[in-house]
């Protein structure tokens, strides 16, 4: 009897698992690189109702793993990703089958090798590619 609970704690405790979506800028070129986010104060104004969105910002550049520069007037974190390295940029809760969350950045730009790339929130579904399940990747060569 004891090993039947024992094995019914095991199954349920998988089942009761949390799942989430991770979307990571992964740096495999010759030198690092400099990334900047700019968030979108008006998706950030319907998510944080109090206005006190500058407070999530700086929990979300916490979750980035590297040291960021924060821009409170324009709303822009700026970090460097070392070469073979990669950042966490979206941490999406959810069930299984989720997709990544973007609606608080509102644009990426990519300083890497002496050229400048911008991509818009418009291009994020197609631009991180789906790796394995629950992570999402931009890889920069």
């Amino acid at each position: 009897m004891r090993y039947i609970i024992c094995l019914l704690i095991f199954v349920f405790s998988g089942c009761a698992m949390d799942y989430v979506c991770s979307s990571h800028i992964v740096n495999n070129s010759s030198t690092d690189i400099k990334v900047d986010i700019l968030f979108d104060r008006e998706s950030l104004e319907k998510i944080v109702k109090n206005r006190n969105y500058i407070k999530a910002i700086e929990y979300y550049n916490e979750q980035i793993g590297q040291p960021v520069i924060f821009d409170s007037l324009t709303l822009k974190t700026t970090f460097t990703i070392p070469k073979n390295n990669k950042s966490e940029i979206s941490h999406t809760p959810g069930g299984r089958g989720i997709t990544p969350d973007y609606s608080i950045i509102k644009e990426i730009v990519i300083f890497s090798n002496n050229q400048t790339k911008i991509y818009p929130k418009e291009s994020f579904d197609t631009l991180f590619k789906e790796v394995q399940n629950g992570e999402w990747q931009l890889i920069i060569k």
